[in-house]
This record gives structure tokens, sequence and C-alpha cells, in this order.
């Protein structure tokens, strides 16, 4: 659980994680200097900091808990790249997001809120048989 503003990510900071935000709400900053200015947000449902994971750069944004924290699925780097090349429904919902990040657009959740039970199933076998962990402060990385 993160506590409200925290930050999951930092912008410029390298980063090797993906987010799956299970409950709360997220603000998306970016930084000029040492102000941060919000340029979206995200709710429960929704994945963050895939972007790094498949182009190895920097974070292109800082990441902090809403007013009332958040708590998340962290997916290792290696975890979230087998679990796109095993579950085309999930790589679909991440490539749709992208794009819609891309035009400006709200992307909604990343991973379909309702797939057909024998898809769901799949998925859930799929990452829980991967390596993760839920992230909690003061632990480490």
């Amino acid at each position: 659980a993160f506590a409200p503003g925290e930050a999951l990510c930092i912008e410029g900071e390298p980063g090797d994680e993906v987010f799956v935000l299970l409950s709360g709400e997220v603000e998306v900053l970016r930084g000029d200097g040492a102000e941060e200015r919000r340029v979206g947000g995200e709710k429960a449902g929704g994945v963050l900091g895939e972007m790094a994971v498949l182009d190895p750069a920097p974070r292109a944004a800082t990441v902090r808990a809403g007013a009332e924290g958040t708590r998340v699925l962290c997916l290792g780097g290696d975890t979230f790249r087998e679990a796109l090349g095993a579950n085309p429904s999930v790589a679909r919902g991440v490539i749709r997001a992208l794009a819609q990040r891309l035009r400006g657009t709200p992307a909604g959740p990343a991973i379909p809120k309702t797939p057909p039970a024998t898809e769901r199933e799949a998925n859930l076998t799929a990452v829980t048989a991967s390596p993760s962990r839920t992230r909690n402060p003061g632990s480490d990385p």
C-alpha cells in the first residue's frame, strides 16, 4: 500500500516494474524544473509503468498515490513481458491504452474488466504462476 502522496515511481529514474492498481487512485505528474504539474491520473484497474518496461528508457512521469492512498500489484518487467506474450487479451489492452495515451484521450483500465470466464482463468493462471509481489513501503524492492 502507498500512503497519500507517496511516489510509486519517479520521472527520469530507470524502471523495470509495472503497477496494476488494485484500489485507490494515482496522479501522474511531469516535472519542469523543481515543480510538478498534473498531466493525468488513473483509477483501480489501471496499469502504469509499462512504457519503461517495453521501451527501456527512464520513467516518463512521476506517479503518486491519491488522497486515499492506493494498493498496487507490482509485476517485474520479465513477468509483465511474459504475460503479454501468453495472453493476447492483456497485450491488446496494453496496446489500446498506449494508443489512447498517445492520442491524449482517457485510456480506462488496460486490462478488460469482464473477459469471458475461461480467459479470466487463463490470465489469472499466467500471472499467478509468474513471480510477482505486492509493494509495501519500507520493504526492499
